[in-house]
C-alpha cells in the first residue's frame, strides 16, 4: 500500500483547521489542540488514540506539533468515508428492535459498550444533541446522502 495523499483541496482545509489552533501564529499548536485539530479535519480519532497522540507529543516534541508532523498524524489516522450501504448496515445492527429507527435506548447501549466506549455523561451530552424530541431513522439519516 502506498503513502496516503491528499487533494489540494483537502490540504487547504486541513490547514485552515491547524491555524485555528494555531493561536499565536508560530506554526506550531499544543499537543493538548493537536488531537482536536485531528477531529477538525473529519478522523474519528477515538480517545485512546488521541491521548496516545497527545502522551507521544509531550514526550518528543516539547508538547508541541509542527504543520509537517500534524500531516503525518492526519495520514496515520485518516479513514476513508464509510459508503452509504455501509452506514446502513451499521445502522440496522445498532437498531435492535428493527424497527427502522434508533430510539435512544438503543443508542446508549451501543455508545456506551462497543468500540470506545463513552462514559455516562458523554453518552448524555450526546443524546441532547441528537435527538430532539425524535428519534433517529434511516430516513431523516441518509435522505440526503449519496
Amino acid at each position: 500500500m502506498g503513502e496516503r495523499t491528499f487533494t489540494e483541496k483537502q490540504l487547504q482545509e486541513f490547514k485552515i483547521a491547524f491555524g485555528m489552533y494555531d493561536e499565536d501564529g508560530d506554526g506550531k499548536i499544543d499537543s493538548d489542540a493537536t488531537a482536536r485539530a485531528i477531529r477538525a479535519c473529519g478522523v474519528p480519532l477515538a480517545s485512546s488514540a488521541a491521548e496516545d497522540i497527545v502522551a507521544d507529543l509531550d514526550i518528543y516534541s516539547d508538547s508541541e506539533c509542527n504543520w509537517d508532523s500534524f500531516l503525518e498524524l492526519l495520514k496515520q489516522h485518516w479513514q476513508e468515508m464509510p459508503t452509504k450501504t455501509q452506514l446502513l448496515e451499521a445502522f440496522k445492527k445498532i437498531d435492535a428492535d428493527g424497527s427502522g429507527a434508533l430510539s435512544r435506548d438503543e443508542l446508549k447501549r451501543y455508545l456506551s459498550n462497543i468500540g470506545d466506549k463513552l462514559t455516562e455523561d458523554e453518552v448524555s451530552s450526546f443524546e441532547i444533541e441528537i435527538f430532539s424530541n425524535q428519534t433517529m431513522n434511516t430516513v431523516s439519516c441518509f435522505n440526503d446522502t449519496t
